[in-house]
């Protein structure tokens, strides 16, 4: 009895090292599969934050390249109005000519720092890529700012405008 029961006994201490050996080679399949699977979504997430990037440049492009037509736009819009209401050389023309020189600086100032027209941002870190994008934002921001300072310009223009035609009217 007693050699049937170390012939179990030497069975399981082989099934046990074979078990043994099976988890650590899975512990180790997995450790690796696991690495490649962190190494591909930092890809990913570097491929999402490059588009990411990309698109912001275009949109920034597409915001400050505008500004200058909108600015001669809302200046000649705004000029013509104070012209109708007999304010041309007022304080009013003053003040707006001044904005439109300082908001044209900024305009300019954007404008050199937009990025290359089709850059390759393969080279740069998550980090550095994230760090561009908050500058990204920032300055959409401030031309986003701008052009909204001019689209209401033009929006009052256009509410003095009909005034001016409706009280126009009422005298002729």
């Amino acid at each position: 009895m007693r050699g049937a029961f170390s012939a179990v006994m030497d069975w399981l201490s082989y099934v046990s090292l074979g078990l043994s050996v099976l988890g650590a080679a899975s512990g180790c399949l997995g450790t690796v599969l696991g690495w490649r699977g962190y190494r591909r979504a930092g890809k990913m997430k570097t491929l999402d934050l490059r588009l990411e990037l990309r698109k912001g440049d275009a949109e920034i492009r597409s915001v400050v390249l505008g500004l200058p037509e909108l600015l001669d736009r809302a200046k000649q819009s705004r000029e013509h109005i104070l012209a109708a209401s007999g304010r041309a050389q007022s304080g009013a023309m003053l003040f707006c000519r001044d904005e439109l020189r300082k908001d044209g600086e900024r305009q300019q100032r954007l404008a050199q720092a937009l990025p290359a027209a089709d850059p390759d941002y393969r080279g740069y870190s998550p980090e550095a890529i994230e760090e561009e994008l908050v500058r990204r934002h920032v300055a959409l921001g401030e031309a986003k700012g701008i052009a909204s300072k001019y689209e209401c310009w033009l929006a009052d223009d256009n509410q003095a405008r009909a005034q001016i035609t409706a009280n126009r009217a009422r005298f002729f």
